[in-house]
């Protein structure tokens, strides 16, 4: 088989057709072109939209930013804005073939695509980040790409409410049953809410000494670009006052938690509440997953895993040139000086290094 490579940049219409197409499975609301150009718009990044077809039909699509890293050409997908959300490559996984001809579909098209990154940008690294969706990396691994697994959680949303509560905690079940004495209700919030939302965020990392990267403007300007209602705030409303919120992205039968979920410290657990109530919401519009939004940190996954999710892997595919893998171990091998006094008259006298 052999593949054409298509640059769909100025082509939103046709890109955002094979991003719909039936057998295409991984792509979320981030993969649209409108969603991109938001993306580029908001980043150090320049959008390039990779399509390898054969004939008419898409074998993979890859959205990547050129961009620079150290003062080095690099390509990543996503770019940092993002946060922890993944984007990368997603694939046709039509399984009416034989496994030996889908593999090697699948090997052209990843051998291919990181041809083309290398002659169109001749990088110094690469990081895409996959979807969930994205379960064999082993072409990424013998196209010299490090895959690292990463972590969320999927909320089952096939079953009934009552099996998928009788998963949770008992402390969420007991506080979902006296729901109604916690002076707890739910709203969806306007675009002023993003704004709350937000500043808890960015407080609590500033907190904790991290930075942190996302803008009400660039929330704003997605929640514009995309179809109305994937991007939602979801606001919890205690006494009368919004405490917190989770902005969602609802996209069809996944639902995610991308923002927010900032602990309000008001003696019930309000966040857990918050996330049953986009559970259901998500449930009685078809949804079958709510996806946590990550599991990789161990101060929150206690947290999480109250709500009975399942673990979920996704990769990071890294690619570093020889010069920067060089450079990168010469840095993590090069100790600071130590300090060190000898006893006796030379104490003192003596240092290390």
């Amino acid at each position: 088989m052999s593949l054409e490579f298509v640059d769909l940049t100025d082509d939103p219409e046709t890109w955002n057709r094979y991003v719909d197409h039936d057998h295409v499975t991984g792509a979320t609301p981030f993969h649209r072109a409108e969603a991109l150009r938001v993306l580029e718009a908001h980043s150090k990044g320049t959008l390039h939209c990779l399509v390898g077809l054969h004939g008419d039909e898409p074998v993979g699509l890859l959205p990547v930013f050129e961009t620079t890293r150290y003062g080095r050409p690099a390509v990543v997908s996503p770019p940092h804005i993002l946060e922890s959300f993944s984007l990368g490559p997603v694939l046709n996984t039509d399984n009416t073939g034989k496994r030996r001809r889908r593999e090697q579909t699948l090997d052209e098209f990843v051998s291919g695509s990181v041809q083309w990154l290398h002659d169109t940008f001749d990088p110094d690294f690469v990081h895409l980040r996959g979807t969930t969706d994205l379960t064999d990396v082993r072409c990424y691994r013998w196209a010299d790409f490090d895959a690292t697994p990463d972590y969320t959680y999927h909320v089952d949303l096939t079953a009934d409410e009552e099996t998928i509560k009788s998963r949770f905690s008992r402390n969420i079940r007991r506080n979902i049953k006296d729901l109604d004495d916690h002076r707890l209700t739910f709203e969806l919030g306007d675009r002023d809410d993003i704004d709350m939302v937000l500043d808890l965020v960015r407080d609590r990392h500033e907190q904790q000494d991290k930075s942190y990267r996302v803008t009400p403007a660039f929330v704003r300007d997605l929640a514009d670009a995309l179809p109305d209602g994937t991007v939602r705030t979801h606001v919890a409303v205690v006494d009368g006052e919004p405490e917190t919120g989770i902005i969602a992205i609802h996209d069809g039968d996944r639902v995610y938690r991308w923002q927010g979920a900032v602990d309000p410290g008001v003696g019930f657990p309000v966040v857990s509440l918050l996330d049953w109530h986009i559970m259901q919401t998500a449930k009685a519009e078809g949804a079958s997953v709510y996806d946590l939004g990550g599991a990789n940190m161990k101060r929150l996954t206690g947290f999480k895993a109250k709500l009975g999710p399942e673990l979920a892997v996704y990769y990071n595919l890294r690619w570093r040139s020889t010069p920067m893998a060089l450079r990168q171990m010469a840095a993590a091998t090069v100790a600071p000086a130590v300090p060190f006094s000898l006893p006796g008259p030379l104490g003192g006298f003596l240092t290390e290094r």
